[in-house]
């Protein structure tokens, strides 16, 4: 039998830690932080010892999934949506376009940027739909990973709040700027970024049962609209 390549052991290295980290994210929604490394073997269909040869135990491999996770989790905003083009306008009109036109203007550009978090809400929906250990990331992220042992939360707090907090806050800011424009700057940003953080802890706390059902791609708009009611969206 030929030897294998240095580069085909590397591509088995890489698939197996795909099957283990898709396996422990479906044990953790099962089981939460009571998993073991047997549950996540048994999940991925692979031996004992086979699990342990990449994790030396379960806080390594559940850091592992969720770091990942958040990592998949940057790449979510990319081109997601253009600029919001309508914040300015308002101010191209001639005044002689009256009130009426200035009032029209306003609640169009004022729809247009609260369809923009409509969307970033959607994203992050499709995304935890296809990817349970993202959902996992974010999920937990909303409770800064109080679960977890304290070193893993501070590893993983930071890359939550750059990857997924902040790019919801920064579109939460834009419909503060439009309709509080006299606060500060430095207010409306600690606002939204308040109001983003009860956003996702809601998003993600509905999205649970759905996400261990299989069913959060049907139930994605009933989800959106229950955003929308709480205010947010």
């Amino acid at each position: 039998m030929t030897p294998r390549t240095k580069e085909q052991n590397e591509e088995i290295r890489l698939r197996r830690i795909r099957e283990i980290l898709r396996a422990a994210a479906e044990v953790y929604l099962d089981k939460g932080i009571v998993l073991e490394i047997r549950d996540v073997a048994a999940a991925a269909g692979l031996g004992y010892g086979t699990v342990y040869h990449y994790y030396n135990n379960k806080n390594d491999l559940v850091s592992d999934m969720l770091y990942q996770g958040l990592e998949r989790a940057e790449a979510l905003w990319a081109g997601e949506l253009s600029p919001a083009g309508g914040a300015g306008s308002g101010n191209e009109k001639t005044a002689s376009a009256g009130e009426d036109r200035n009032s029209y203007s306003k609640e169009r550009d004022s729809l247009h940027v609260r369809e923009r978090l409509r969307e970033a809400c959607a994203v992050l929906l499709r995304a935890w739909e296809r990817d349970r250990a993202l959902f996992l990331a974010c999920y937990l992220g909303t409770d800064q990973y109080r679960m977890l042992q304290p070193e893993t939360a501070a590893l993983l707090s930071p890359v939550y709040r750059s990857n997924v907090l902040l790019p919801v806050a920064s579109r939460v800011k834009t419909i503060l700027v439009q309709e509080a424009s006299h606060s500060s700057n430095a207010r409306q940003g600690a606002e939204a970024e308040r109001q983003a953080e009860w956003l996702l802890a809601a998003l993600a706390a509905c999205a649970l049962p759905s996400v261990r059902r299989g069913t959060l791609k049907g139930e994605m708009e009933g989800l959106i609209r229950f955003a929308a009611g709480r205010g947010f969206v």
